[in-house]
């Protein structure tokens, strides 16, 4: 009884009132009482326009031999991956050639752990166990539908019938296989909204050929419709108030502006609205940066918002300015976390996703979010930062040809030094130039999340290092959320972040896959920047509960070197780890009291070296450089070998420790 309660404490009186009113609808549905599709409308049809509003693309027939996609080699391997998909075979997330089953997938089976979920009422099942279906990010991602805008995509490159049978057949067999409010992909709201929302733009891309009419039109506007009511109805307002809840609002967003559903379509419409013009405030900071502390779910924001103000213009209707005004300063943010090479650093949780089907790239690529930005905002992303080719190849498919030469029309500037400093969100950004041999440097100091922290690391003080264009020091990732607990777990610790161990444990402690037992607050004391100098200092409480203080100062000479001191005031004798995660093609070699880390090829080798030195009243093992084998996942669901350096003491009382890494 005392569990419950506790939940209870320091809720609201609405959201207490919506959680118990949501609970009586969903009891209602698990005994078979329909309280919330109620009657479908028996003359539901497609809004005249709405295809060229929410995908002006569609209008707009391409073939292989389009220079857009010739000289990129994009038609080739979207092609490709529609052929597999034909034959069975989905790269989904970080996993390659996933087979589900046969031509018609299994879209209840995760075929990474063999798992299938069981075909009852979707209330009955728990989001956050994996031991009753598997990992439901995999199944999840299948169904998401994405994959339909590849066959799509296909079918205009090459005019071959088989994407539209292709299409048909999958479609046609989950509907047969996913009966409303039946099993895992009736369980969570976003997974609805992001099905609907790739259903309409299948539709659009396709209206005018024949995959769509009759009873398979009929059938798609109805499940639209019950998807509609459902997203609604079960709202993640208190549940995942993030990119779940803004990705749902956008959905309602979608069917209403796609569906002629009567008064129903207004609704949805303006809920969906509503809704994203309240949480822009409140997950885009006001010093641009993302509240969740995780930088994949910045551009998943960035994304959705985008689409939301480009349909809303279509339509000739106002979007808020302080809307324009947050997603430019989230544009200068997301810029920010831009390596010389020009890949995206990935920190906090990433779910391997993304909301555009046609941004098939890398994670790390963040081209195309950046272009559409640009349109939105009408401020062009510096020179030399994206691949604008690449980038144009994706927007292709998502914006007007009108918004299209606004991105070209947009005047660029040269990539200037980035010197930003986020201090809402912690996060502090140094590079000297521009171009791909720069050094880069980002250092974590800010709160540990947003409400639950769901999606935040125990990455409090921990930085990111490229030197000459090359990444030294670095995030591990995510690898998976509830497949592998202890994995979870330890990707997500101070133990995979260029940070420190007392004791062996964690400045912050999880709880469950997307909870925490204890967080750790930081606090900045001193930034400092100038054209080739960044210093900080910051302190956090994570080890007070051991007896710990721990403080933090670094200071970053672009083209020589890192100095990092270390300040420990421990009230006992205590174990201590410093930890650096290095990328995965950096070798180590210990020399003594030192330490090599090479970079690049035999012919093209950079090398640093790190030294350390303790000072401190009670030291009773002097620290020494160790190399040990640890995780790296560059994707959700996909995991590679990397070293991490450690230097392990043990002491007590006040503690300096100063670790200095140059280079030439």
């Amino acid at each position: 009884m005392i569990g419950p309660l506790r939940k209870l404490k320091g809720r609201s009186f609405r959201e207490l009132r919506e959680r118990s009113v949501s609970a009586v609808y969903a009891a209602a549905e698990a005994a078979g009482f329909d309280l919330v599709t109620g009657r479908i409308p028996a003359d539901l049809s497609i809004r005249k326009g709405a295809c060229s509003i929410l995908v002006p693309s569609g209008n707009s027939m391409v073939s292989s031999s389009d220079d857009r996609f010739t000289t990129t080699g994009e038609a080739e391997r979207i092609i490709s991956l529609a052929d597999r998909i034909i034959e069975g075979k989905f790269d989904l997330l970080g996993y390659e050639g996933l087979d589900f089953g046969g031509s018609n997938p299994d879209w209840h089976l995760d075929p990474v752990s063999g798992r299938r979920s069981p075909k009852v009422h979707w209330t009955r099942i728990n989001e956050i166990d994996a031991k009753q279906t598997g990992d439901k990010k995999v199944i999840w991602e299948l169904n998401r539908h994405q994959y339909f805008i590849q066959l799509a995509q296909s079918y205009w490159f090459t005019l071959d019938k088989k994407y539209l049978d292709a299409i048909a057949s999958h479609f046609d067999s989950w509907c047969e296989a996913n009966p409303p409010k039946t099993g895992v992909n009736w369980l969570s709201s976003l997974e609805l909204a992001y099905r609907a929302i790739s259903w309409i733009n299948t539709y659009s891309l396709l209206e005018y050929t024949e995959l769509f009419r009759g009873k398979r039109l009929e059938r798609l506007s109805k499940l639209l419709y019950i998807h509609a009511r459902h997203i609604e109805r079960f709202l993640s307002t208190y549940f995942a108030p993030n990119t779940h809840l803004t990705g749902e609002a956008l959905g309602l967003y979608y069917i209403g502006t796609f569906l002629d559903a009567g008064d129903h379509s207004e609704r949805w419409r303006e809920l969906g609205f509503k809704m994203l013009s309240e949480q822009i405030t409140k997950h885009i900071r006001n010093d641009g940066s993302y509240v969740e502390q995780a930088s994949h779910y910045a551009r998943y924001t960035a994304d959705i918002y985008s689409d939301l103000v480009l349909i809303r213009r279509r339509e000739g209707l106002a979007v808020p300015e302080e809307m324009i005004a947050r997603l430019s300063l989230l544009q200068d943010y997301l810029e920010a976390l831009i390596r010389p090479d020009g890949s995206f650093i990935i920190f906090g949780d990433d779910d391997g996703g993304r909301f555009f089907a046609a941004d098939p790239h890398p994670i790390t690529e963040i081209g195309p979010t950046l272009a559409r930005l640009s349109v939105v905002t009408g401020k062009a992303v510096s020179e030399g930062l994206i691949d604008t080719e690449r980038a144009i190849g994706s927007l292709f498919w998502t914006v007007s040809r009108a918004e299209l030469e606004a991105f070209f029309g947009t005047e660029t500037t040269a990539a200037p030094a980035i010197r930003r400093s986020f201090p809402d969100g912690g996060v502090f950004v140094h590079r000297l130039q521009a171009g791909t041999k720069a050094d880069h440097f980002l250092f974590h100091a800010g709160p540990h999340g947003f409400l639950n922290c769901g999606h935040a690391h125990a990455d409090a003080l921990s930085f990111e290092l490229c030197v000459g264009g090359r990444q030294v020091f670095a995030d591990p990732g995510t690898y998976v959320y509830t497949a592998d607990l202890l994995l979870r777990n330890l990707f997500r610790s101070s133990e995979y972040h260029t940070s420190l161990l007392v004791n062996g444990e964690s400045m912050s402690v999880p709880a469950g896959p997307f909870s925490w037992k204890s967080t750790a607050n930081t606090r900045l004391l001193r930034v400092e920047s100038s054209e080739d100098r960044m210093a900080l200092s910051a302190e956090t409480d994570g080890f007070e509960r051991l007896g710990v203080e721990f403080r933090r100062s670094v200071e970053f000479e672009a083209g020589r070197r890192l100095e990092i001191i270390d300040e420990i005031n421990a009230r006992s004798a205590n174990s201590f780890e410093l930890n650096f995660i290095l990328a995965p093609d950096v070798e180590p070699r210990l020399m003594g009291d030192s330490v090599a880390l090479h970079l690049g090829s035999i012919e093209n080798t950079l090398v640093l070296t790190g030294r350390c030195k303790i000072d401190g009243d009670n030291v009773v093992d002097q620290p020494e450089w160790s190399v040990e084998d640890v995780h790296f996942s560059p994707i959700y669901g996909k995991l590679m070998a990397t070293k991490a350096l450690k230097l392990r003491f043990r002491a007590d009382g006040s503690i300096r420790l100063r670790t200095v890494f140059s280079w030439d």
